[in-house]
């Protein structure tokens, strides 16, 4: 995947890899993992993030779209973390047409803020 998409992976591994030195396991598949950034951003709206990560993806959706019709599987794994007084996710018409130039469904995780007004 890093040598077709021209793109270094945030994470990835290989099938058949130990899963770690002290579960001796191979790993029944690869996994390749690209993220917008190592931490969780505060305040950042869903579709900013995403938009980090269209902005490096929208100039190989050709060879993405490749590499699905060859079996691989993609998705967008998102984690939105709500409260009560913000508690929608809004993706326009426009952002949402971007998306869907890529392969891959989009998984939205809400979970709560960990604020007692839950």
């Amino acid at each position: 995947m890093t040598d077709v998409l021209g793109l270094k992976p945030s994470s990835s591994f290989e099938a058949d890899k130990l899963i770690s030195r002290g579960n001796p396991k191979p790993r029944g598949y690869s996994h390749w993992d690209l993220t917008n950034s190592d931490d969780i951003e505060s305040g950042i709206e869903l579709h900013e993030q995403i938009d980090k990560l269209l902005v490096r993806l929208e100039p190989v959706q050709d060879a993405l779209w490749d590499l699905a019709r060859e079996g691989y599987f993609a998705n967008w794994s998102c984690v939105v973390y709500s409260n009560v007084c913000e508690p929608a996710v809004a993706l326009d018409r426009l952002f949402l047409a971007r998306l869907l130039k890529l392969p891959g469904d989009l998984w939205i995780d809400v979970a709560g803020d960990g604020s007692e007004d839950e």
